[in-house]
């Protein structure tokens, strides 16, 4: 039985998730939304398009529903938030936030914002309600519902080229926050990167270099670049352990960067850079999985081949 269980975990079950039926009915806001085909994402004033329902018509959300919220992104959003929250509570705060700076819209690849009429029926009644708004241009508005764009937000993955070493979390937020630090030129590390790394990195560059984002799944990213010098590609998922990452054969380390995302350094050149989903708990598991099986097979085998041994020689009932 164990035998059967783990040939269907290892060859049977799709490695991807399968192309399903999409149950949902098409809603205009939502269809001008999937138009745009970069990565970015999202966030719903008022009530709308909650990460739940987002996940649904495959678009990102910059929220997270859950109770177990990872720590670096609990203490990124409440440094930036207006009022910030006591962690045990994060998850609800969502339903009432008012604000949201544009430097932080910009760091998270927050692209758009949706908001539902409801009692408010003019542009100028949405940016009295949502007064930071006013940064963003309008590009939606019909069905009692408006979108805004952030037209600086970062894009999902590119390239620096700067960067400022801060250990301390503290330093960081705040630093993050000063106009005199240039979130498209440079990135803030927790360590320096100096192996393999060109004297001349730390430099101020024009070249942003060509990333495209081939492949995007749940664990596993593919991105091509191109560029003239070494540097530093930003990838803007969160850091969290378990990833991996790949030049071609060659792991590579990936670090935090900005305190809530992923950063590898890239030479200078054409690359493919693989992040893929490994976690030690998951090898671990396997490990022990396949030991288990390996025993309990070969229990079976000594069994049968004791209970022959003593048929042969008249010992078995």
């Amino acid at each position: 039985m164990l035998f059967l269980i783990s040939l269907e975990f290892t060859f049977y079950i799709p490695k991807e998730r399968t192309d399903r039926y999409d149950p949902y009915v098409k809603i205009p806001y939502v269809e001008y939304l999937k138009q745009d085909k970069t990565k970015f994402r999202i966030f719903g004033l008022n009530s709308i398009m909650f990460p739940t329902i987002c996940s649904g018509y495959g678009i990102d959300d910059v929220r997270i529903m859950t109770a177990l919220v990872p720590l670096r992104f609990a203490e990124f959003y409440k440094m930036f938030l207006k009022g910030g929250s006591s962690f045990p509570r994060f998850v609800h705060i969502w339903q009432k936030i008012d604000f949201i700076p544009k430097r932080m819209a910009d760091l998270v690849n927050l692209k758009y914002f949706v908001v539902p009429y409801r009692e408010l029926s003019t542009r100028d009644e949405i940016l009295a309600k949502y007064p930071f708004l006013s940064e963003y241009q309008q590009v939606y508005d019909k069905y009692h519902v408006a979108i805004f764009k952030n037209n600086d937000a970062l894009p999902r993955a590119y390239m620096v080229y700067g960067y400022e070493v801060i250990e301390d979390k503290d330093k960081i937020f705040k630093r993050l926050k000063e106009d005199s630090f240039d979130i498209r030129r440079s990135v803030i590390l927790e360590n320096d990167i100096k192996e393999g790394m060109d004297s001349d990195l730390n430099t101020d560059l024009e070249d942003k270099g060509n990333v495209e984002i081939i492949e995007y799944t749940y664990n596993k990213i593919k991105i091509r670049t191109q560029s003239a010098k070494d540097g530093i590609l930003i990838l803007g998922d969160a850091y969290f352990p378990g990833w991996k990452a790949r030049i071609g054969d060659k792991k590579i380390d990936i670090f935090s960067a900005n305190y809530i995302v992923r950063g590898v350094f890239v030479p200078a050149g054409k690359h493919i850079i693989e992040f893929y989903y490994l976690p030690r708990s998951w090898v671990l598991g396997g490990i022990i999985s396949f030991s288990t099986l390996t025993l309990s097979l070969l229990g079976c085998f000594v069994y049968v081949y004791r209970k022959r041994k003593c048929k042969v020689y008249g010992l078995a009932d």
